[in-house]
């Protein structure tokens, strides 16, 4: 099949790049690859177009079908086509389901996408109910400390936030941290993200101090694995605001608001939500002080 768009230049030199490969022959992975870089570069459209190309090449009974299926599914989800991006994650589970065992850690997988798309709809049972149906799967094939495991228990956790449930929220966090603390260095980037999840928790249930440690814990994971102005450096910051704020310290809510406007300005859009709320934060706190 000819490689779409070899008229664009950006294209043709990855195009070139693949060819050099040794791995690089005329076949499904081959395309399947070039359809991973064209979604990598952002190129939504053209993966989108050469995915259907791939589709109509393929037999109906194509091990690669399902795959195809699943990075159409990500190329809507990225275009915000929420229901289209349903339609072809489903298509991927009911044709993984056809071939496969019920423990097929692809069929988690599927499971795992469908949720992310139900969260971004605001449905958040039904999410629940995939990742629940996922983590089942991943933990009959894999133990219990498989990084495949935390990732599901960190979504789970942030519904369960967004639900105003931080008891089980933090649990899950908890559980996901353990599993990372054996998989990962001390410093990694990953840990403070869940101390950030953790600090968020912990204030949602007014148990401030609990709160400012996970927090600075996280800053400190940050300050050796992430640049400098990284906006989950914002988020620990932001936290620290919310915690101070909520204490009715509106000195220091500001100053660490300040702080998280700094490094979500650095970084994101303007109109970024990070980037609106803080500002809606700093002028609210800002009419507590004068």
């Amino acid at each position: 099949m000819t490689l779409c768009h070899e008229d664009d230049h950006e294209l043709k030199f990855v195009i070139e790049q693949m060819k050099k490969n040794d791995d690089y022959t005329n076949s499904e992975k081959s395309h399947l690859s070039f359809c991973n870089v064209l979604f990598e570069m952002g190129k939504y459209d053209h993966a989108e177009k050469y995915l259907h190309n791939l589709l109509n090449e393929l037999s109906p009974d194509h091990e690669d079908i399902a795959r195809c299926y699943d990075m159409l599914g990500d190329v809507a989800r990225k275009k915000d086509e929420l229901d289209l991006g349903l339609e072809w994650y489903s298509k991927s589970l009911k044709t993984k389901k056809k071939k496969s065992v019920t423990n097929n850690p692809e069929i988690g997988k599927s499971y795992v996408n469908i949720s992310r798309i139900h969260r971004k709809k605001d449905n958040l049972d039904l999410a629940m109910e995939s990742l629940k149906k996922a983590l089942r799967i991943f933990e009959r094939v894999y133990d219990d400390e498989h990084l495949v495991v935390a990732d599901c228990l960190n979504s789970m956790g942030y519904i369960y936030m967004t639900q105003k449930n931080p008891e089980r929220a933090m649990d899950c966090f908890q559980k996901a941290l353990t599993i990372d603390e054996k998989h990962f260095t001390a410093c990694h980037a990953r840990l403070g993200i869940l101390h950030n999840s953790l600090a968020d928790a912990h204030r949602s249930l007014q148990e401030y101090e609990k709160s400012l440690e996970h927090a600075n814990t996280a800053l400190k994971i940050f300050g050796k694995s992430l640049p400098t102005r990284h906006y989950q450096i914002g988020w620990s910051f932001e936290i620290m605001g919310n915690v101070y704020e909520e204490k009715k310290e509106f000195v220091e809510a500001l100053k660490h608001f300040r702080q998280a406007e700094s490094n979500y300005c650095s970084t994101l859009p303007t109109n970024h939500r990070y980037v609106v709320c803080i500002k809606k934060s700093i002028e609210r706190v800002s009419k507590q002080i004068n």
